[in-house]
């Protein structure tokens, strides 16, 4: 779980000079999330069959609530509109 966040952590000390070191520090970063991915898309299957489009939808909806509070969260703690 942590070898996509590095890349994409590493990828921001990147600039125009080495493009090169970007994309493939981007591309590993997918591949190695692509793990993650099919991990969360199979759980719900392995832990209740019958009802595993209930769990997957009801897992989806919470997470995708966390992304339309982030900006409102984010507007809380930047009262100036900066850093």
């Amino acid at each position: 779980m942590f070898g996509p966040s590095i890349a994409m952590f590493a990828m921001t000390f990147t600039n125009c000079e080495i493009k090169y070191a970007a994309v493939a520090l981007l591309s590993v970063g997918m591949l190695l999330g692509s793990g993650v991915f099919a991990g969360a898309f199979i759980n719900p299957i392995e832990l209740t069959p019958q009802y595993s489009g209930i769990l997957f939808a009801s897992s989806n909806s919470l997470s995708a609530i966390t992304g339309f509070g982030a900006p409102f969260m984010v507007g809380a703690m930047t009262p100036n509109v900066s850093l």
